[in-house]
């Protein structure tokens, strides 16, 4: 019986029993991650769900202004309270450079359905605005329905094992890799799904991987961008589990496609906020 592939937000892992077969045997570097210097990339930030006590990272976010962040819109849940923190590496350490900010609204786009499904973005505004600095940092939009390929950047506080123990680290990883052009993200996933519904869309995503390497997204990668030619490409939104696997594919929401959605949502004060 042939063996089936899933596909899963990046922040939730659906199901327990599918992290046991296929897992890659590389030890805890089997995304190919490795530590950020402080500093390197002063644009992301991680976005945590606060309970009564404690607040958790839960996804990544890209710094656009001051009181704006860029996300995935699966990252947003009815009910609990949100905050923003940036200019950090380690993300329980407590530095002159840590900026916590608790979040106003959050945008998810009006077309996103839930779900592995196209328009997977959303915007978060601050309550109050971060202050720039050498480790906080916004980053640059791409241009209108542009479409990149090459060589890349991915960074998150994601998951770094592949089994049964979730290791997650306190350190920001990052990962050079490659955004593919469409035909090969969709013969790379319709290779994984063996026959199942294919959710890539060409224009609402693109997709970062390589034939054989054990690379890629993972659970608490969710939102956090891919990074090309010094601009924000793509924000996470979905893989394979076991992550990790060699020909699987990390999905993202292609930005240049919401270029217009964006700024009419910052510029306007009649958005619809939640």
């Amino acid at each position: 019986m042939k063996k089936q592939d899933y596909l899963v937000f990046v922040e939730i892992l659906l199901a327990v029993g599918n992290l046991v077969t296929g897992a890659p045997t590389d030890g805890l570097r089997i995304f190919g991650g490795q530590d950020a210097a402080p500093g390197q990339f002063p644009y992301i930030v991680s976005i945590q769900q606060c309970g009564l006590f404690t607040c958790e990272h839960y996804c990544g976010g890209s710094i656009l202004a001051p009181s704006w962040i860029l996300t995935a819109g699966h990252c947003y849940s009815y009910g609990p309270k949100y905050q923003v923190v940036a200019g950090i590496q380690n993300i329980s350490e407590k530095s002159e450079w840590r900026q916590t900010v608790a979040v106003d609204k959050f945008h998810v786009h009006e077309k996103y359905i839930g779900n592995v499904n196209p328009n997977d973005i959303a915007l978060i505004k601050l309550e109050e605005p971060l202050t720039y600095s050498d480790r906080v940092q916004p980053i640059p939009l791409p241009e209108p329905n542009s479409f990149y390929s090459g060589d890349a950047v991915v960074s998150g506080w994601g998951q770094i094992s592949g089994n049964f123990f979730s290791i997650y680290p306190d350190t920001l990883q990052f990962q050079k890799s490659t955004v593919l052009t469409n035909d090969e993200c969709m013969a790379l996933i319709e290779a994984k799904l063996h026959g199942q519904r294919n959710p890539y869309d060409v224009n609402s995503n693109v997709c970062t991987g390589n034939p054989v390497s054990h690379r890629g997204i993972c659970s608490g990668d969710s939102g956090g961008p891919v990074v090309g030619e010094g601009v924000v490409v793509g924000l996470a939104s979905y893989s394979f589990i076991p992550c990790g696997q060699a020909a699987a594919p990390s999905v993202f929401t292609r930005v240049s496609n919401f270029i217009d959605w964006i700024h009419d949502h910052m510029n306007s004060t009649n958005a619809t906020m939640y």
